[in-house]
């Protein structure tokens, strides 16, 4: 067993819940916002087409570029948007991201992940993955996020 990371972190957005979930939810257009995807390919649908296995290259931390492909479970109802990895440059992650509404066109963003390494990472490589990316995703999708809710 390697050693296991975990992060979370929040942030608010200026759109309701069901439109940062969507954007999230939306895979394919992840290059049109958010700076670090360099490849999105669907993988796998579900029966009502509904992505469930996603692969993407991203450039970060990796001059090839980090690839990861993941496995996604959705609770629309409650719009959190679970995902582990099945495949790429971590051996085990997971987590998931939890949109609330608190009021007035406002929602709360929770980014949780835990990653498994078997393999060791300098500590500057490691706090980016967690910490800097997390933030970075999170301050991409409030742009996106808040840029969509303004257009109606």
């Amino acid at each position: 067993m390697g050693k296991v990371y975990e992060a979370t972190q929040k942030i608010k957005l200026d759109a309701d819940a069901e439109v940062g979930y969507r954007i999230m939810c939306d895979f394919e257009k992840y290059p049109t916002w958010w700076k670090h995807v360099r490849t999105v390919n669907v993988l796998e649908r579900d029966d009502r087409d509904v992505a469930v296995k996603v692969h993407y290259v991203f450039d970060i931390a990796l001059k090839q570029g980090f690839k990861l492909t993941q496995h996604y479970t959705y609770d629309d109802e409650n719009r959190v948007l679970h995902f582990n990895a099945v495949g790429g440059d971590f051996d085990k992650s997971g987590g998931f991201l939890r949109f609330t509404n608190t009021g007035a066109g406002v929602c709360e963003v929770e980014y949780y992940v835990k990653v498994e390494l078997s393999m060791p990472l300098a500590a500057t490589v490691l706090f980016f993955l967690t910490e800097k990316a997390m933030k970075d995703v999170l301050l991409m999708l409030k742009t996106e996020a808040e840029k969509q809710a303004a257009s109606g």
